[in-house]
């Protein structure tokens, strides 16, 4: 990291060297502003030597957060106190600088909030349909079989069979589920020849 220092005691951290000579605010044609480089506590206790001790002060006391002083009892302690900030700064300018973290798809990186879930969408009401058969024309398909069950002796498992040409097993769960479900009450017995018929209760 590369620092500079201003004639205004400014101090900016740089990537490189190259970066603050760069720097429009610092090389700009209105800029005005002279400025020293350093990269090093050493460097800038090098630097510190020719610059009285009141610019170390007035240095300090420009540095955001830090406690205003009145002075320094020596360049040294000033020094000490400015670098450890100064590294302070430093530290921001690497965060500010470094990539984002890659995260994999569906994780999150530690201390990261939870994202709100997404409202679950409402799934689509799934068309009720009576046990048994689904036929084309199911409408007509159940007013024909009503009409059969509402006749006085009702209609003959057989006779429900061929006139809707389904199988027993389909007659059967027609009319246990939708039969039912429509409200209708469907009562089985056997015929004098010993038929299972149906019929719908009066």
């Amino acid at each position: 990291m590369y620092f500079t220092i201003d004639s205004e005691n400014n101090i900016t951290a740089h990537k490189t060297k190259e970066a603050a000579h760069a720097d429009p605010a610092l090389t700009g044609i209105d800029a005005e502003l002279r400025f020293d480089g350093f990269t090093s506590d050493k460097a800038f206790r090098t630097l510190a030597e020719e610059w009285p001790l009141a610019r170390l002060v007035q240095i300090w006391n420009g540095m955001a957060g830090e406690q205003k002083v009145l002075k320094f009892t020596s360049k040294d302690v000033a020094c000490k106190r400015i670098w450890k900030a100064i590294q302070r700064l430093n530290a921001g300018a690497e965060t500010a600088d470094a990539p984002a973290p890659k995260v994999a798809k569906g994780k999150r990186t530690k201390g990261e909030p939870k994202a709100a879930k997404a409202a679950k969408q409402p799934k689509e009401a799934k068309a009720k349909r009576a046990r048994g058969p689904k036929v084309e024309g199911g409408s007509s398909k159940k007013a024909q079989v009503v009409e059969m069950l509402q006749r006085q002796d009702g209609a003959t498992l057989a006779e429900i069979m061929k006139t809707m040409d389904w199988q027993a097993h389909t007659v059967r769960g027609f009319i246990a589920g939708a039969m039912k479900k429509a409200g209708h009450a469907v009562e089985s017995f056997k015929t004098e020849a010993g038929d299972r018929a149906y019929r719908i209760a009066s």
